[in-house]
């Protein structure tokens, strides 16, 4: 069940796609919608180059361009959601974005993160170090979501039958997240026989929470075989290895793999 989403908000506008996502989400579990802005000036938009302007000066139009930005996207948020009847409300701290979601997140069951504004508008200098920080932070469960408008129908579980991917799984279905979706659970194992008892103990476990899903064991390297095979789905649920996500090693690489891609929306939990 979710009762209270966070929405981090960037200095750039949050997108089509985040908005509807939001708007979704809120409205299939009733849930209430904070946004988050961060006024700290290590987070800014990038300001066009200007002659003969001080550091300080120039620091201070980058920041005011972010605020103005910032806030520009929370009208667009604000809008959408009285427009659908969505309970919204503002949260501003005095924090970089990460900082500031680590310690918003305490009282909030889901975050949304606008990977159109955040991973795509220069908002963040390293947006892959932003998010292992969150993830190390120990928030989530978190939606990524696409860069496009695209409807969740369609679901596919990466599950691997590591720790991180069965709570991201766990997650997905307990919070029912996208209520009337199919669901695909997919393997990339080289013991075909262990990969798909895994896949049907996975199944089993959904279907005791009233989710149907089949299964396909997959060949090849995790992350490109999910990746082919993921195009057709919606939503990609992940797991989030915080230790392999800091070294950069096995399911780390999967899931920075797939949070670069645009077209889907992505769902990992610890």
């Amino acid at each position: 069940m979710i009762k209270r989403i966070l929405v981090p908000i960037p200095g750039a506008s949050l997108g089509a796609a985040a908005v509807d996502q939001i708007l979704s989400l809120a409205r299939a579990h009733r849930a209430r919608v904070t946004a988050l802005v961060a006024a700290d000036e290590t987070l800014q938009y990038r300001a066009p180059a200007l002659v003969a302007v001080t550091d300080v000066v120039s620091r201070g139009i980058r920041l005011s361009g972010f605020q103005l930005q910032a806030q520009q996207a929370v009208e667009e948020l604000t809008e959408a959601c009285r427009s659908c009847d969505v309970s919204i409300e503002v949260e501003q701290r005095d924090a970089e974005l990460v900082a500031a979601a680590c310690a918003a997140w305490r009282y909030h069951d889901l975050l949304v993160f606008p990977r159109h504004g955040t991973f795509h508008a220069d908002v963040c200098p390293d947006p892959e170090a932003a998010l292992v920080r969150m993830i190390v932070g120990r928030i989530g469960p978190v939606v990524s979501t696409a860069t496009m408008p695209r409807p969740v129908r369609r679901v596919i579980v990466a599950y691997s039958g590591s720790h991180a991917s069965a709570k991201s799984m766990k997650r997905f279905v307990q919070m029912n997240l996208c209520p009337g979706a199919s669901v695909r659970i997919v393997n990339v194992c080289e013991d075909g026989v262990d990969g798909q008892r895994m896949l049907n103990d996975a199944a089993e476990y959904c279907r005791a929470w009233g989710v149907d899903a089949d299964t396909v064991l997959l060949d090849g390297p995790p992350g490109t075989a999910l990746l082919q095979h993921a195009r057709e789905f919606d939503l990609i649920v992940v797991g989030d290895s915080a230790r392999s996500l800091l070294t950069r090693k096995v399911f780390g690489d999967v899931m920075l793999q797939v949070l670069r891609q645009p077209d889907q929306a992505v769902f990992f939990a610890h």
